[in-house]
């Protein structure tokens, strides 16, 4: 019975020497930049999309903590440059200048954006170059940047229309106000839901680009990797990011 007492007291003993060692959950700084459908702010400063709620279950799974803001682009890089944030949650590599000395690390992908030219079905037209649009107006939302129409746009060959918002250049496009216009594929799904336009009375073109979305760490929080990767390939195994994406445009 004494032995039975002693071998129970070394045990608590030994708990409580190693508790102060044992891994307990970081919380992380994430911010990314408004971008409709993966990362808004709704009521309250609450923040919803496809990226928040990938995040969100990402933490969960590898066993951290997240505090989650939105910031304009600009002053999103400062801060993750400055290192005031861990992680941009909805980056891309192919949206990052390469360097020889990096001071980020990306994680898996955990969905990949496809850019697309759009038309009314009525409009449609084969774009293989962006000289196939010549004389033509097209649509962007303003501000974003397409490298291999830009001096179309300069020069005036193609007329470029910049829209003030993603729901305005949906409805030039509905209206037949421009020829065509330039999105991302589900944020056109999104907006067809959520704005209520008939699906069937458009027509995608040529894709215009692709880049895999993913969590830009600051290379600081490098060994976090593995734990995020893991939850990313467990997520995309059982389904639970189709089920998040799907959410958000069916």
């Amino acid at each position: 019975m004494q032995s039975t007492i002693q071998n129970c007291r070394s045990l608590v003993l030994i708990f409580v020497l190693l508790a102060p060692f044992t891994v307990r959950a970081e919380l992380l700084e994430a911010a990314t930049a408004h971008w409709s459908p993966y990362a808004m702010q709704v009521e309250q400063r609450q923040l919803q999309g496809i990226s928040v709620e990938i995040l969100q279950e990402i933490i969960k799974r590898s066993n951290n903590e997240v505090m989650m803001q939105l910031h304009p682009t600009e002053r999103l890089n400062q801060l993750f440059d400055d290192k005031q944030i861990d992680i941009n949650f909805a980056d891309s590599p192919v949206w990052n200048q390469q360097s020889k000395d990096p001071q980020y690390v990306f994680s898996e992908s955990y969905t990949t954006v496809f850019e697309y030219i759009y038309f009314l079905e009525e409009n449609y037209k084969e774009v293989n170059a962006p000289d196939d649009l010549s004389e033509k107006f097209v649509g962007v939302t303003r501000g974003y940047y397409y490298e291999d129409y830009e001096d179309f746009f300069n020069t005036g060959k193609i007329k470029k229309h910049e829209a003030y918002s993603n729901s305005n250049l949906i409805a030039l496009l509905d209206k037949n106000r421009v020829d065509a216009a330039f999105f991302d594929d589900v944020l056109f799904n999104y907006l067809l839901k959520t704005e209520h336009f008939a699906k069937c009375k458009f027509k995608r073109g040529k894709r215009l680009s692709t880049a895999p979305l993913g969590l830009k760490l600051i290379i600081e929080k490098q060994y976090l990797l593995q734990g995020i990767n893991n939850a990313i390939a467990e997520m995309k195994a059982d389904g639970t990011i189709k089920d998040i994406v799907d959410k958000y445009i069916n």
